[in-house]
Order: structure tokens, then sequence, then C-alpha cells
């Protein structure tokens, strides 16, 4: 067994076909009215990527330079989701398709690829136009080979991979659609029990790398529940979970008991890098509702 593994980790290259090319300016169709498109102007001119349809190189750029690899992480957001509702929409399909089968050409054999935020659908920024779409889910798992809940192992390291979405879909529970919510509960509490017999599984020595693509979802996982009452279950739309919250459905994981392959590699739920990272995968929530106000 090699002493040393190499893994190269891609995430985010938001890769726009040519039907999502043609949609230039696709976030102002979802706004209503001129403060809004004022607002995306000045974001987009001053703060955050000018043209978001503008960088389909760094797909190459990365294939060039990434060098050889034991294993290849691919950690989501293929597309631009320029029409908000993930990979349902043929035109981000298309960029997702590409992007992965360039990186299955590169890394042969050797590629895991989970799930962002935007395979799904997420809501625009500006404007909250879309969403989660169950379509988009389906396509990305059963045409594009995506894993929900993945594992991989590398002498004494254990790789997951998870979906951030789904394990924190009580911020996210807004942006799906009524009649989909059932589902979308089911998905999640079969998707959390695989988090947590994974951990259980655990066998001595074994270390631990977790993959998940949005920190939203890191305040489900660590810390401690207090019950369906608890402000994680009562919490308003878009109001970020505190540090110390974390899934009923996965206290047997966080539980610190002998059996716990958490136990002593625990941050104090009231550390405060934790509360600054819980703070800091709220800003989107937090900025969304005043953005749709003006």
């Amino acid at each position: 067994m090699p002493d040393e593994f190499r893994v190269v980790v891609v995430s985010d290259i938001h890769y726009a076909s040519a039907g999502e090319k043609a949609r230039g300016g696709y976030e102002y169709q979802a706004l209503r009215s001129w403060t809004q498109r004022v607002a995306v102007g000045l974001f987009r001119r001053w703060i955050w990527l000018k043209d978001p349809l503008a960088h389909n190189h760094q797909l190459e750029r990365f294939l060039a330079a990434a060098g050889p690899a034991d294993l290849a992480v691919a950690n989501g957001d293929y597309s631009c989701d320029s029409a908000f509702v993930g990979l349902s929409d043929d035109a981000a399909f298309a960029s997702a398709r590409h992007v992965l089968e360039r990186l299955r050409e590169r890394f042969p054999g050797r590629l895991v690829a989970g799930f962002g935020d935007h395979e799904l659908g997420k809501k625009s920024l500006f404007g909250g136009a879309g969403g989660l779409r169950l379509r988009s889910r389906e396509r990305s798992i059963q045409e594009l080979g995506l894993e929900d809940f993945w594992r991989r192992e590398l002498g004494p390291w254990v790789l997951f991979g998870v979906t951030s979405s789904l394990v924190a879909l009580p911020v996210f529970r807004p942006e799906t659609q009524p009649e989909e919510q059932p589902e979308w509960e089911r998905l999640r509490e079969l998707h959390l029990k695989e988090v947590r017999d994974a951990f259980r599984s655990l066998r001595p020595g074994q270390r631990v790398v977790l993959f998940c693509h949005d920190p939203t979802a890191l305040p489900f996982l660590w810390g401690r529940a207090g019950g369906p009452g608890s402000p994680a279950a009562t919490r308003p739309h878009r109001d970020r979970p505190p540090a110390h919250a974390v899934d009923p459905a996965l206290e047997p994981v966080a539980g610190g008991d002998a059996g716990d392959p958490l136990a002593g590699q625990r941050r104090p739920p009231n550390e405060p890098g934790a509360q600054r990272r819980a703070m800091l995968a709220g800003v989107r929530h937090d900025l969304m509702p005043i953005v749709e106000r003006l």
C-alpha cells in the first residue's frame, strides 16, 4: 500500500453550453422592478463575475494543470443553471454532460462525481425564480451518473461525499414545489441514514475526509439536536441554523458515546470559529430578501 495518495478536486465549473450562452442576461428575466435590475448590474459589475456565462475556458485550464491523480473528485455545479431549475433544463443538462465527459476522459475510472446545489435547481439570487426539481435529481443520477452519497477508500483515508441540498433541506424547503416536498423529505431521510451508517461502519484508525458542496449543510452535521420543537425545526425561511444545531436523524452519529467515530474530534458547539462559519453560510439567505424588497 502506498504511503501517499494524490486526490484532485474540482468544483463550481459552471460551464455554459450553447443553449445557456444564448440566454445572455438571463438573471434579469426573473426581476420585477428596475431597482432590482440596478442592483444586479452593480453586483455583476463590481462584486462578482461580470459575465457568469464567459468562463468555459477554465475547464480546459483545470484539465491541463491537474496532473496525475489516484482519485479525482468533482464536487458539483457543472452548469450555469441559467433556468434556475437544475438539470431538468436541457441547456443546463448539456453543460453538465460536456463537463463530465471531459472529466471522465481525463481521469478514466478514477472520477467520482457528486452533487452541488445547481444540479438540483436553486432559486435565483435576485428575483427568487426557480428552485429544486425532482426531475433534475433523476436526470443527474440516471443519465449522468452522479452520486447522492459516495464513499471511496485510499489506505487509511475514507472519503465521503454528501449532497448538501438534501442535508440542509430545512433551509431549502421553501425552494421546492409543494407537491414534491413529501418526496424530498423521504429522500433526505434516506440520505441521512446513509451518512449515519457510513460513520458507524468506520474501523479503528480510519480517517475521514468529508466533501460537502454548500457549507449551509455543515451545522446540520455537527453538534446536538433539540428534537422536533428545536430551533432547527422551527427556523423561518432563509434563516440559517445556529452553529450548535444538528438534524435529529444524525444524532446517533454525534452522540459522543464510546462507539461514536467523531468523539474527541468535534469542535465545541459554541466555538467562535463554528459560529462564524455558520454565519457566513447564511449570507446568501440574508441577502435575498433584502434585494427582493427593492
